[in-house]
């Protein structure tokens, strides 16, 4: 087994590699794209190793490595029972499927019980498959997955601004949490490709017109990813991509006499597709009621609070509808600008406490340089910051308020850190675009 495994290393490994070089020497003309190819997918395969080495070595064990065992104990078990291979594949999970005997895996119950790590299971054991069950590799081909939909997410920002690809390369390939968190055997990992597909393909076919079957094809991923393994991003990145797409049809229109005309209603469309919307997902997907949320953060509060080291607090927390208004603002800072510098209390966490810190200054820059009425007037003008700031801002009080901290923050955080960036990289290019050419004009 060890020759296997290696010589799979050798093919999963090697022919990869030779393939990104070949691709960026002859299939990539922009010199930023050849860098950013490049390293973008050796970042991932870097965080990959680097998740491995540490939930191998340093934790001993975590959450990827029982997901790579439950897939692992699953491909066992459907290689003696082929006949029931179809009916476990295609459930949401095994709490009541009464056939299957996992008696001699009990301590992998929860995983197979619960439809997001179930799912997590699922991809494990196809991954398992194809590696001979080694969990190195496993998580090679997991950052392969990340780095092909990072690197679709980044050509479809640049095919669609004037944003430089530099800045778009940086914010996307660059942010270590992202690096870490979105490379390996994670939820996160395929929670951020499934939003990276679905806002490609959505807003090419409804914003673009572009209806080709690749495009249906990461619609139709996405959704899969989102909805089966945290299906809230549904409700936090739906409303605002629709926001996008209106918005793009809106400005399309060449005539300022139908565009006044039809400006009653685009607005009508727009509200009442985002209510609709809200209603439909929320009614289809409890995740994120009230009820459910405030359980989940008392849940977190409780067990997060007790670690030493990284554990942060909002405050007094009134668990009523004002309440939890109140720590909006609160939630949106510790999700993007903390932890603060003096409040990493582990050396694991001053690489977030950076990030952070980066976040804040980049913040604080684009606000003064474009001052606090253009900034916000360059806002409320640019479609896709509006959709990017939108989801972020959604997401970032929902994981600010339930994570309770530092650690388990950075990483849940990682699908609204480059929407972030990005969106004021957007909010920026509008005000040059507008302001300074029509200064210099």
């Amino acid at each position: 087994m060890i020759l296997i495994h290696f010589l799979l290393a050798i093919l999963y490994l090697g022919f990869p590699i030779l393939f990104v070089l070949y691709y960026r020497t002859y299939y990539i003309n922009n010199q930023d794209d050849k860098f950013f190819f490049t390293i973008g997918f050796l970042l991932k395969i870097f965080g990959a190793i680097a998740a491995v080495l540490i939930y191998t070595q340093y934790y001993k064990g975590g959450d990827t490595v029982d997901y790579f065992r439950s897939g692992q104990h699953l491909l066992y078990y459907l290689a003696d029972n082929t006949g029931q291979i179809l009916e476990v594949l295609f459930r949401n999970n095994l709490r009541n499927y009464d056939e299957v005997n996992f008696v001699v895996y009990p301590y992998k119950f929860n995983y197979w019980y619960s439809g997001p790590a179930f799912t997590l299971s699922k991809i494990s054991m196809f991954l398992n498959l194809l590696t001979f069950s080694s969990f190195f590799l496993c998580s090679i081909l997991c950052s392969y997955i990340s780095f092909f939909c990072s690197w679709k997410f980044y050509r479809f920002i640049a095919d669609h601004s004037r944003l430089k690809r530099k800045s778009i390369g940086y914010a996307i390939f660059f942010m270590p949490s992202v690096v870490f968190w979105g490379s390996g055997l994670f939820k996160d990992t395929f929670t951020l490709a499934g939003l990276n597909l679905l806002i490609i393909g959505f807003v090419s076919i409804f914003g673009y017109n572009k209806f080709n079957l690749k495009n249906f094809i990461f619609v139709l991923v996405g959704l899969y990813l989102l909805i089966n393994i945290r299906s809230f991003f549904i409700l936090a990145s739906m409303p605002f991509l629709i926001l996008w797409v209106l918005n793009l049809k809106y400005n399309a229109i060449p005539s300022y006499s139908i565009k006044f005309i039809l400006t009653p209603l685009f607005i009508i469309l727009i509200g009442v597709s985002i209510y609709l919307l809200i209603q439909s997902v929320s009614t289809t997907f409890q995740e994120l009621s009230l009820e459910n949320l405030v359980d989940k953060s008392k849940g977190f509060q409780g067990w997060h609070t007790t670690l030493k080291g990284s554990a942060y607090s909002l405050g007094e927390i009134d668990y009523s509808n004002q309440g939890i208004f109140n720590k909006i603002l609160p939630s949106i800072n510790v999700t993007f600008f903390r932890p603060y510098l003096w409040e990493a209390g582990k050396p694991i966490i001053i690489l977030s406490a950076l990030q952070s810190l980066f976040f804040l200054l980049f913040t604080i820059y684009a606000i003064l340089k474009l001052k606090i009425i253009y900034f916000f007037n360059s806002f409320f003008t640019s479609p896709p910051a509006i959709a990017l700031m939108g989801f972020s801002i959604f997401y970032s009080i929902v994981v600010g308020f339930t994570s309770y901290n530092f650690g388990a923050l950075d990483r849940y955080k990682i699908p609204c850190l480059s929407t972030y960036i990005i969106a004021i990289l957007f909010v920026i290019e509008n005000y040059s675009f507008k302001y300074k050419r029509n200064s210099n004009d």
